[in-house]
């Protein structure tokens, strides 16, 4: 009798391990990319240069957080679905899309970046102290 409480213990014991480790599917939140030009206005100070590429910089760390958000995501639903040997989720599609989306706004956005900040230095004949490339 000890022996089959203890069996009962050990399989009450999984099935709450394996309900812990099916959570709810994580929720992504989109960044709103900031309104950059391709050339720079006339006028446009080098505060506002610089407002504009730290608004860049917030922009592709937020991008690159939600794309990895999507992975896990993606991850998650992949696996719980091959666990329960489910059909093909239809969510899974839309998260890739999701992910080549942001990926193809971000680069976009960066480009813009560049030809503006380029802009502005040709306008003023000065480079930009930050430089208009991302780094690395």
């Amino acid at each position: 009798m000890g022996r089959a409480t203890a069996v009962i213990a050990f399989c009450v014991l999984l099935s709450g391990a394996a309900a812990a480790q099916t959570t709810a599917p994580e929720v992504c939140t989109r960044p709103s990319a900031p309104l950059i030009p391709e050339r720079a206005a006339p006028g446009l100070t080098l505060g506002q240069l610089i407002a504009l590429h730290d608004a860049r910089d917030a922009y592709v760390a937020a991008a690159d957080q939600y794309r990895l958000c999507l992975d896990r995501d993606i991850e998650q639903r992949r696996d719980a679905m091959f666990r329960a040997n489910a059909p093909l989720d239809p969510v899974l599609d839309l998260r890739a899309r999701e992910h080549s989306d942001i990926s193809a706004e971000r680069a976009h956005l960066m480009g813009r970046f560049v030809l503006m900040c380029l802009s502005w230095e040709d306008a003023n004949g000065i480079a930009y102290p930050r430089g208009c490339y991302l780094p690395g």
